[in-house]
């Protein structure tokens, strides 16, 4: 484990949050909703959680594989912001959790 993963976390967390600003993803956008609802569980996992351990356990994962999670996300906001999804019609499903199923959903009905 790096020593200082907590802290870098902590640093990749607030990258994103300000990333959705940097370019300008919508407030109102499911995948900003997502993005944000999932950085803001980790910013209180990570303010509560007094080992890193219990961090991992709670999480799932190494402080290490969030980073990476992060990093990925980092990579792919400017490709939401050119791709804008939230102006498509139908349905924009964005699973962001490994679990495979839909963190968020925005527009009509789902398609199976």
């Amino acid at each position: 484990m790096k020593e200082a993963a907590r802290a870098e976390l902590q640093t990749k967390v607030a990258d994103v949050l300000a990333a959705l600003d940097a370019f300008s993803i919508p407030k109102t956008a499911a995948y900003r909703k997502a993005v944000e609802d999932r950085c803001g569980n980790l910013n209180t996992q990570l303010q509560t959680q007094a080992s890193d351990a219990e961090l991992e356990g709670i999480l799932g994962r190494q402080l290490e594989e969030e980073i990476k999670l992060c990093d990925d996300e980092l990579g792919l906001i400017p490709s939401m912001a050119e791709w804008k999804p939230w102006k498509a019609a139908g349905t924009v499903n964005v699973v962001e959790d490994g679990s495979g199923e839909p963190v968020a959903q925005e527009g009509g009905a789902a398609d199976k």
